[in-house]
């Protein structure tokens, strides 16, 4: 993630992380609910049901969810994971 200001909070830049999107008003991140209802289903099946990476891309794509117009894949999956601390 790029550098966020201590005093303000807003972002310097760069990709938005998955899970957040950018107040057009306040140029400061906001959580997406629809990308984090996504990363609580991750999370729940990495955690509780020891799903492997790819078949949490396999379950993500059957049931639907969003990628920002892509495909999932485990890189993704593996990335969101390691920024919750649940790997």
């Amino acid at each position: 993630m790029k550098h966020v200001c201590p005093t303000c909070g807003r972002r310097g830049g760069g990709a938005i992380p998955f899970g957040y999107a950018l107040d057009p008003d306040t140029n400061r991140l906001t959580e997406n609910r629809t990308e984090q209802a996504a990363i609580l289903r991750i999370i729940e099946l990495y955690t509780r049901r020891r799903v492997s990476l790819r078949c949490i891309t396999a379950i993500m794509d059957a049931e639907g969810h969003q990628n920002r117009g892509y495909p999932w894949n485990h890189r993704l999956i593996r990335r969101i994971l390691d920024r919750s601390n649940t790997r």
